[in-house]
């Protein structure tokens, strides 16, 4: 189950939002126990992408507070520094847009 969960997308693999956010909250309810089971432990970049997908199903059908708390839980699992006022989430998606532009016009140049 866990490998099917990472190689499809979520939303194509479960018809609903609300099934998805049920599965993936049984599913980062039971990690401890799987680790235990199994003797593996699970990467954080693994965690990190069941919380994001936990928090988009959530923000999907209307539950802000939920979604916002599995998002910023990914994003801690990846060490992102978390704007804390509205003047950093500024900066913050200046220097990315930034980031994405150098990108773009490095890419579109002719070989």
């Amino acid at each position: 189950m866990l490998t099917v969960l990472e190689t499809n997308p979520i939303l194509s693999l479960i018809p609903s939002h609300n099934s998805a956010a049920v599965v993936l909250k049984k599913l980062l309810n039971s990690l401890p126990m799987l680790e235990s089971d199994r003797k593996t432990i699970f990467t954080l970049d693994r965690r990190s992408f069941w919380h994001r997908s936990l928090g988009q199903s959530y923000v999907a059908i209307g539950d802000w507070e939920l979604g916002k708390g599995h998002l910023l839980e990914s994003l801690r699992y990846l060490d992102e520094i978390l704007p804390v006022n509205k003047n950093a989430m500024r900066w913050a998606t200046v220097k990315l847009l930034g980031k994405q532009k150098k990108y773009f016009a490095k890419r579109n140049q002719p070989e």
